[in-house]
């Protein structure tokens, strides 16, 4: 059984046994985040939201579940990162096909007020590009209103600015953002559509890009 599925079991089994509704309101908020961020597929992502909707949620953790969702369905397979509007450290403003080139993508998206996981992210990234040349690796900052704050960080932890962009407007909540920031999504070349979404530090994480490095 797979973790997603394995979780909307769960999910499922939390709709249907708890009765006492403060401990049943907190299972259905974790299993459903878990599902949501489980989901690697419309279909997946579609058996989800029908489970969500079917669940008597109370309305805050719903709201919260349904803008997961809308930032989870941005990583589902063949979805299409050409058109995401970005700038770069001078100012420049462009789509992020600009900067993808003929190379397999690996993106990922990383947050100013979580510096650890930043720190951490960005170690994994530079050591995986060691060993896989080529692939593009890109980071994607998502505090828009911060762009000061993102510029003195490529400085002051000497990223690579060539490989690093922040989006031009986010509209979603940093703090749902943050759930995606040990995600590393590999894109095909070419028409740059999502083909699988990984976790960066597991240990499958080399395997995913020794065959996205090997196929394209």
């Amino acid at each position: 059984m797979t973790n997603y599925s394995n979780t909307l079991r769960r999910l499922k089994l939390s709709d249907s046994l708890f009765t006492f509704e403060p401990l049943r309101n907190r299972y259905l908020g974790h299993f459903g985040k878990l599902a949501i961020l489980r989901s690697s597929d419309n279909f997946e992502m579609e058996a989800v939201s029908n489970l969500l909707k079917k669940a008597d949620y109370p309305e805050g953790i719903f709201t919260e579940l349904r803008k997961l969702m809308d930032i989870q369905n941005l990583f589902l397979k063949e979805h299409n990162f050409s058109e995401l509007a970005v700038h770069d450290a001078n100012g420049n403003n462009f789509k992020l096909d600009k900067i993808f080139g003929p190379k397999p993508v690996a993106i990922f998206f990383w947050d100013l007020y979580s510096p650890q996981l930043q720190k951490l992210a960005h170690q994994k990234v530079f050591d995986l590009q060691r060993h896989y040349p080529d692939i593009h690796f890109i980071g994607i900052n998502i505090n828009s209103k911060q762009t000061d704050m993102w510029k003195k960080s490529l400085k002051n932890f000497n990223y690579n600015r060539i490989s690093e962009v922040q989006l031009q407007k986010n509209p979603y909540k940093t703090k749902l953002f943050r759930n995606f920031s040990k995600q590393l999504i590999l894109l095909t070349p070419g028409n740059h559509l999502v083909l699988s979404n990984e976790q960066m530090f597991t240990t499958s994480i080399k395997s995913a890009l020794e065959r996205l490095s090997l196929e394209f």
